[in-house]
């Protein structure tokens, strides 16, 4: 699973809860990496649930993005449009609870 590093700050700075994506993720512990394809850096372990709920992106609310470790909803949406550059009004999202279980120093 891919995430940006200042997201995966986000889960002890903003009380980030959930991930919102694209596409559904598989539910169980996932690794989590950042940075280049070539060379991903771990960033460490999250339990991903099954997705909460599941919406349009133009039904996105403010709930959401506080949920998801942002200040305002402005904020949230444009993370969303900057790493998804084809999302649109329509676009389905699945919002999915996160834990994280340990850092990149605790990955065995």
């Amino acid at each position: 699973m891919r995430m940006t590093q200042k997201n995966w700050d986000r889960i002890e700075t903003h009380n980030k809860k959930t991930t919102i994506r694209v596409h559904e993720l598989k539910e169980g512990i996932q690794n989590v990496y950042c940075g280049s394809r070539y060379k991903p850096k771990l960033l460490g372990q999250l339990k991903v649930s099954k997705p909460s709920s599941i919406k349009m992106f133009k039904e996105l609310i403010k709930k959401d993005a506080k949920s998801d470790g942002f200040n305002t909803l402005t904020e949230l949406t444009l993370e969303l449009m900057e790493l998804n550059k084809n999302i649109m009004p329509d676009t389905i999202l699945f919002i999915h609870p996160i834990k994280k279980v340990s850092k990149n120093m605790e990955v065995r």
